[in-house]
Protein backbone atom coordinates (compact mmCIF):
# COMPACT_ATOMS: atom_id res chain seq x y z
CA UNK A 1 0.00 0.00 0.00
CA UNK A 2 2.86 2.39 0.78
CA UNK A 3 4.20 2.23 -2.80
CA UNK A 4 0.75 3.00 -4.16
CA UNK A 5 0.50 6.08 -1.92
CA UNK A 6 3.98 7.25 -2.93
CA UNK A 7 3.17 6.72 -6.61
CA UNK A 8 0.04 8.84 -6.26
CA UNK A 9 2.01 11.59 -4.52
CA UNK A 10 4.56 11.45 -7.36
CA UNK A 11 1.77 11.67 -9.90
CA UNK A 12 0.26 14.74 -8.23
CA UNK A 13 3.68 16.40 -7.97
CA UNK A 14 4.34 15.83 -11.67
CA UNK A 15 0.92 17.00 -12.86
CA UNK A 16 0.35 20.15 -10.79
CA UNK A 17 2.46 23.17 -9.90
CA UNK A 18 3.53 23.53 -6.29
CA UNK A 19 1.25 26.56 -5.82
CA UNK A 20 -1.81 24.57 -6.93
CA UNK A 21 -0.97 21.74 -4.55
CA UNK A 22 -0.58 24.22 -1.68
CA UNK A 23 -3.92 25.87 -2.45
CA UNK A 24 -5.60 22.45 -2.52
CA UNK A 25 -4.02 21.47 0.78
CA UNK A 26 -5.08 24.77 2.35
CA UNK A 27 -8.68 24.24 1.23
CA UNK A 28 -8.80 20.66 2.50
CA UNK A 29 -7.25 21.69 5.83
CA UNK A 30 -9.70 24.57 6.18
CA UNK A 31 -12.61 22.20 5.58
CA UNK A 32 -11.27 19.66 8.07
CA UNK A 33 -10.74 22.35 10.73
CA UNK A 34 -14.12 24.02 10.21
CA UNK A 35 -16.55 23.83 13.12
CA UNK A 36 -19.52 23.62 10.75
CA UNK A 37 -18.32 20.78 8.57
CA UNK A 38 -20.56 19.51 5.84
CA UNK A 39 -21.13 15.76 5.70
CA UNK A 40 -18.61 15.58 2.84
CA UNK A 41 -15.88 16.94 5.14
CA UNK A 42 -16.53 14.24 7.71
CA UNK A 43 -15.64 11.42 5.35
CA UNK A 44 -12.35 9.57 5.65
CA UNK A 45 -11.36 10.61 2.15
CA UNK A 46 -10.40 14.18 3.11
CA UNK A 47 -7.67 13.24 5.59
CA UNK A 48 -6.30 10.86 2.96
CA UNK A 49 -6.41 13.62 0.33
CA UNK A 50 -4.55 15.93 2.72
CA UNK A 51 -1.88 13.24 3.19
CA UNK A 52 -1.47 12.87 -0.59
CA UNK A 53 -1.23 16.62 -1.09
CA UNK A 54 1.39 16.95 1.67
CA UNK A 55 3.41 14.14 0.11
CA UNK A 56 3.18 15.73 -3.33
CA UNK A 57 4.31 19.08 -1.92
CA UNK A 58 7.35 17.42 -0.37
CA UNK A 59 8.23 15.81 -3.68
CA UNK A 60 7.69 19.07 -5.59
CA UNK A 61 10.27 20.95 -3.48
Amino acid sequence: MLNKEYDYCQYLASQYPKETLQIGLDKVTQCLNSKNRSSFCKEDSLPRLAMYLKGALELAK
